[in-house]
């Protein structure tokens, strides 16, 4: 059977070359240059098989394999080069219709073999009986690396190209398994593959197989093996082929790590940088970009208008540059004012660093490197104020400031030397032994050869004729300085102008004897350690009331003066100011005060105010412990005694038997501050309840006004007495008596104010002021009985004494006479009231006849018990007083009371006394008529 053959290339010549070849060959074949001819052939002719001649080109080569494809049961294509493109053999390695030769024109039968085993279907691929060996051979010869291993895995056969570093002889691989060659954490997932084919009988694809070569070195090989069945069916192994895809791999993490390092890289620039268009649109930008101008993330500035952030005055500056830009001008470095998205704006250094063109060789992208300069002006600005300052101080520094070359004459001096009457020329070039004194330049040119050895001196004093003859005595200073490639150069010196310092240290020397002298006589007691605790100073005083040297320790003196908890405290202050596990310099700066009771050395206590502090030097580093103390013996003694006294006032206070508030009277609503425990059990109140109060929950119908008014009487020293009534707890009130008087509670003004209850006594009042009202009542009535002539007068004359003696609201005189009975008087309450009615009531008359007959006074506390109409008219008590005038004639006297009121005993005796002298007199005018 002839095979029907389209070869297709991009050279006619080589296509015709090719068909000539395989026609000469028996074939038929259809060439073609053309992609779109191939569709034509594959629908109108029978074809077995497509071969392709690849010269390069993928993309062409991908679009023919496309086209075959395309139609269904397509048939299989044949990929001829002249060098095995492994680029496209990784593009097209799961195409399984798609088959590669590596060779030319004289390997057409390579490519005839091929395209008979795949027509012939029943014979298998790579079969030791196939007739197709040299297939086999041929795909061995294109692949990098072919074997066969056994159903456990182990190599049965191997063959590797020399390209493959794998660094196993062939021989040595048939003793190895390929699980040992497959890196320990990728071994069960292969071991997995192998079982899934082997189980369904098909062709095993892993497009990244790691294999670890000899040397360690991990290689990646794209697989494809096919499973071998045995005669007898059994499974007798896997036939694979490799391709060694390590370069492409690791060349793709290299450039992932180039990509991950660059980026890494520009993040880590501290300036920011914006990739735009030229017509200003942002298309990349770093985190720093993004810090910068205020944007939350760097996705969120891409597509953002750079010209957005100039501030107008700036954006035609900013275009003007940007045209030269695009003309290739090499701009450098600009600076202008932008903007954040905030609206704040700030100054920035903007670099032009690099214009990208297109592939037509356009300008299209700019590359800017951003910097703000805003902190960097700012210190521009404050180092030239400096600047400025520095030089102000250079030319009023009491001295001046020179340099000299290596012979010691002068180089350069500074303004400052005008003071002295010199000016920086004349003095200049000049040996600086020119500006010392005659007497001294001897002396001076010995100390500074001995001193510049040593390459600097300090403190050299001398004496110098200012340009006047006058003598200054100045201190000088310097070291040598180098120029260009550490040579050294001369010396830069500072002279500073100390005569009248000299002046006040013979002064100080003076002053310091006078100081000595004081301080051994004053009689303080005066103590100094150095950081070791150990005791350098101590006054004559303190030395000769106690048992203390010199050379001891802080320990050792306090065991010999003090208590040990004296001692404690003391140890454990000085362990605050300065502890052990801190760095000097740590040290307390504050001052503490301790008060301890010492011994004397006779035996007997003393009591010290010590006032302990850290002393320091001129660098501020503790260099020891002062003490300065007093004796406060007496001042301790009276504070004793004071606090005596104050805790028997505070008992004596405490247990006064009479109630005790103290009252702020600053206080708008008079708090109460403090009370005894008389206040409290006589208001029921707990100590805490009643501290804090106000006054006006206490006393009831408090006038505040008035009693501040009362506060100016007490500020004179008079104590004021006043009455009231104050509620308890529960809320019963009782009278009290209360005496004020001012005084002074701390810092603060106080009104100390002392109560008696006083219900008891306004009770014992009341009555006696009744009992005299009742008296006067009934020497009244007596007397108004020696002066009436006939009963009834009597009577009207009596009522209204009674009443008003008794205190009854109301009084009635009745008369009852042959069956009827009259009121002959009423005394008491407003006329119009409802009780008007009384004498009309015939309740209250009836109530009358049965009363009077029983001749004797009535006392009616409960209307139940009285007449019926009393309660309706308003009545709570009432009193009756019959009197017989002879001949069934009689007279009664009502007394009743609106409010609640309860006839006492002392009542009842009363008007029992004034019914009995009634009836006395009454019965004497009845005697005196008869005859």
């Amino acid at each position: 059977m002839r095979p029907n053959l389209v070869i297709f290339g991009r050279s006619k010549n080589t296509v015709r070359e090719y068909s000539s070849v395989l026609r000469n060959k028996g074939l038929d074949v259809f060439p073609t240059v053309e992609v779109v001819d191939i569709d034509p052939l594959l629908k109108l002719k029978k074809v077995d098989g497509v071969i392709t001649l690849h010269e390069g080109d993928i993309d062409l080569t991908k679009s023919v394999v496309e086209r075959v494809r395309s139609h269904d049961l397509g048939p299989p294509i044949i990929c001829m080069m002249a060098r095995l493109d492994k680029e496209l053999v990784l593009s097209l390695i799961d195409q399984t219709d798609v088959h590669f030769v590596e060779g030319g024109i004289e390997d057409i039968d390579v490519c005839l073999c091929k395209i008979r085993m795949l027509m012939d279907k029943k014979k298998r691929l790579m079969h030791p009986a196939s007739s197709d060996l040299k297939l086999y051979e041929t795909i061995q010869d294109m692949v990098d690396w072919s074997w066969k291993i056994g159903p456990e895995g182990q190599f049965v056969y191997s063959r590797t190209s020399r390209s493959v570093a794998l660094g196993y002889d062939n021989q040595d691989l048939t003793s190895m398994s390929i699980f040992d060659l497959v890196p320990v954490i990728n071994r069960e997932d292969l071991s997995t593959r192998l079982e899934s084919a082997r189980a369904k009988m098909a062709p095993l694809k892993l497009d990244d197989l790691k294999i670890v070569s000899s040397s360690g070195r991990v290689l990646h090989f794209i697989v494809r093996a096919i499973p071998l069945p045995m005669m007898d069916g059994s499974f007798a192994g896997f036939i694979g082929f490799c391709i060694d895809n390590t370069e492409k791999v690791e060349a793709l993490e290299m450039a992932n790590k180039a990509r991950e390092w660059n980026s890494l890289i520009i993040e880590s620039i501290p300036e920011a940088i914006v990739v735009v268009k030229m017509d200003g649109e942002v298309v990349a930008a770093n985190v720093k970009a993004t810090e910068m101008f205020g944007y939350r993330s760097q996705e969120e500035a891409i597509g953002e208008q750079a010209l957005d952030l100039i501030p107008d005055y700036e954006k035609a500056r900013v275009t003007e540059d940007l045209a030269l830009v695009k003309k290739g001008v090499c701009l450098g470095i600009r600076r202008y004012d932008v903007l954040r998205l905030d609206g704040s704006s700030f100054k920035a250094e903007v670099n032009y660093a690099s214009l990208l063109n297109d592939i037509t060789g356009r300008p299209e992208l700019l590359v800017l490197i951003i910097r703000d300069i805003t902190e960097s002006e700012r210190a521009a600005n404050e180092l030239e104020v400096s600047r400025s300052r520095y030089k102000q101080i250079l030319e009023n520094i009491p001295g001046f400031i020179f340099e000299t070359d290596m012979d010691l004459c002068l180089t350069f001096i500074s303004p400052s030397c005008r003071a002295y009457g010199f000016f920086e020329e004349e003095l200049i070039g000049k040996p600086l032994f020119d500006l010392i004194s005659e007497k001294d330049r001897v002396k001076i040119a010995g100390e500074l050869e001995d001193r510049l050895d040593d390459h600097s001196f300090n403190n050299i004093i001398f004496r110098m004729p200012d340009a006047k003859g006058k003598e200054r005595v100045m201190i000088m200073s310097g070291s040598p300085f180098s120029g260009s490639g550490n040579t050294q150069m001369g010396y830069r010196c500072i002279v500073r102008d100390v005569t009248e310092n000299m002046y006040r240290l013979r002064e100080m020397d003076d002053t310091w004897v006078l100081y000595n002298m004081s301080l051994e006589n004053i009689g303080e007691y005066i103590w100094a350690t150095d950081l070791d605790r150990r005791i350098t100073y101590i006054s004559p005083e303190l030395r000769r009331t106690c048992d203390i040297a010199t050379g001891m320790s802080i320990d050792e003196a306090c065991t010999n003066t003090m208590e040990p908890s004296y001692r404690q405290r003391l140890i454990e202050l000085l362990d605050q100011m300065l502890p052990k596990e801190r760095s000097l310099e740590e040290g307390d700066r504050a001052s503490r005060t301790i008060e301890v009771e010492m011994k004397r050395r006779d035996g007997s206590t003393i009591w010290i105010d010590h006032r302990i502090s850290i002393l320091r030097d001129a660098s501020g580093s503790p260099t020891g412990i002062f003490g300065l103390g007093r004796d406060i013996t007496e001042r301790k003694r009276s504070h004793q005694k004071a606090l005596e006294s104050f805790n028997l006032l505070k008992n004596a206070f405490w247990k006064f038997p009479d109630p005790l508030l103290v009252v702020d009277t600053k206080h708008r609503g008079l708090q109460v501050l403090d009370c005894n425990k008389a206040s409290i059990q006589e208001l029921g109140y707990a100590y805490d309840e009643l501290v804090g109060k106000r006054l006006n929950e206490i006393v009831m119908g408090l006038d505040i006004e008035k009693v501040l008014d009362l506060r100016d009487r007490m500020i004179k020293g008079e104590s004021v007495t006043i009455e009231g009534v104050h509620r308890r707890k529960d809320g019963s009130l009782f009278d009290v008596e209360t005496k004020m008087f001012l005084a002074e509670m701390g810092s603060r003004p106080a009104v100390f104010c002392s109560t008696r209850n006083i219900t008891e006594l306004k009770r014992n009042i009341a009555c006696h002021e009744r009992e005299r009202s009742e008296l006067l009542m009934l020497k009244n009535v007596i007397r108004s009985i020696g002066i009436c002539n006939f009963p009834e007068e009597l009577l009207e004359m009596i009522m209204p004494m009674v009443r008003e003696g008794m205190g009854f609201d109301l009084a009635a005189l009745f008369i009852f006479e042959e069956g009827r009975v009259e009121m002959l008087r009423f005394d008491g309450l407003d006329v119009h009231s409802p009780l008007e009615m009384f004498g009309d009531d015939p309740f209250i008359k009836a109530f009358i006849v049965n009363k009077i007959v029983q001749n004797g006074p009535e006392f009616y506390d409960q209307m139940s018990d009285g007449p019926y109409g009393a309660k309706e008219l308003g009545i709570d008590a009432l009193c009756s007083l019959p009197f017989s005038m002879g001949k069934k004639r009689y007279i009664s006297i009502l007394m009743a009371n609106v409010k609640n009121r309860e006839f006492t005993r002392s009542d009842k005796e009363t008007l029992i006394s004034v019914w009995t002298l009634l009836n006395e007199a009454i019965e004497k005018y009845h005697l005196k008529s008869r005859f």
